[in-house]
């Protein structure tokens, strides 16, 4: 039984350092962002829209990259006026991944959702459609894992 508790004990604290280390590692990587001109493009475009609202979810894990992208966004959105709602949250499953916008219907989107759209292809961040959802108009972003 001794004996037991002693590999049973050795073999958590392997399981601890190993996840240490991946966080360590995980940390190192470097941030999703978008460069200057980029930024510059999708604010323009952004202005042009007006003043609206966006709604930015990110997923709240400790290696922060979703929560550091979602804040680049929250900084071209702020600086093209637009009022800004951002939350971090912690889903029970990792299923989403990257950038992606909730829509009633992705085959008909509202003119503003589709000049958002469009945007973020034109940088390089073309969003995946999380669909069916009654969002009229707005603006919802989510940042899953990156």
């Amino acid at each position: 039984m001794k004996q037991q508790q002693e590999v049973h004990d050795q073999l958590k604290l392997d399981f601890d350092d190993a996840k240490e280390t991946l966080n360590d590692l995980i940390r190192q990587l470097p941030s999703p962002d978008m460069s200057n001109e980029y930024r510059t493009q999708l604010k323009e475009v952004l202005e042009k829209l007006g003043h609206h609202v966006v709604s930015i979810t990110y997923l709240d894990v400790p290696d922060s990259r979703p929560g550091a992208f979602a804040g680049v966004l929250q900084t071209i959105f702020r600086s093209a006026s637009w009022k800004v709602d951002l939350r971090g949250d912690k889903w029970n499953r990792r299923d989403k991944k990257g950038l992606n916008m909730r829509v009633d219907d992705a085959y008909h989107l509202p003119p503003t959702q589709q000049a958002v759209m469009k945007a973020l292809v034109d940088v390089g961040y073309p969003p995946s459609f999380l669909v069916g959802f009654d969002v009229e108009d707005r603006i919802e972003l989510i940042v899953g894992a990156m």
